[in-house]
């Protein structure tokens, strides 16, 4: 059965959150705003730092990733939290961003149960070409979703190696 991904964001973070899902063989129905208060169960959920639609009371997911700069009622939220983006407390973050050799480093900090395995503390060298922080957060959430599926990380590190996402 194919899992479902709601995106709450622009829709150039969309396009770059589903490019780096596509390149890691991943499928999901791709809800939209449309048709969200048509579904009662959300396997993902990512809310990215420009969400700003207030209609919504209530998302009901497996995981919701929500941009650590937002600021969210979480007690809207019913699933699993992770929190993403630049910051030493997020639950998935990057550092040493080194743009000459288009690399940094995935970082997922604490305990994840995916479906191969449970996870504590991983650190990914990737490498690939990226233009902004809507590539850098992108890639990062399509990592996790690789991973939360049961891609081998290792596998994530070959796939993403020397794509250009411009």
């Amino acid at each position: 059965m194919i899992k479902s991904l709601f995106i709450l964001g622009g829709a150039l973070f969309k396009e770059k959150v589903t490019n780096f899902v596509d390149i890691l063989g991943l499928k999901f129905n791709i809800l939209n705003i449309e048709n969200f208060n048509s579904v009662s169960y959300i396997d993902y959920c990512i809310i990215d730092l420009n969400f700003n639609d207030t209609n919504i009371s209530s998302i009901t997911c497996n995981y919701c990733f929500i941009h650590n700069d937002l600021n969210i009622d979480i007690s809207i939220i019913k699933g699993n939290q992770i929190i993403y983006g630049f910051g030493i407390n997020n639950n998935i973050t990057y550092t040493s961003i080194d743009k000459d050799s288009n690399t940094f480093l995935y970082c997922l900090q604490g305990f994840f149960p995916t479906l191969k395995e449970e996870l504590y503390n991983l650190e990914i060298p990737i490498q690939c070409k990226l233009d902004d922080l809507v590539d850098l957060n992108a890639s990062m959430l399509g990592i996790t979703l690789g991973i939360l599926e049961g891609i081998d990380y290792l596998s994530i590190q070959e796939k993403y190696k020397n794509v250009i996402f411009l």
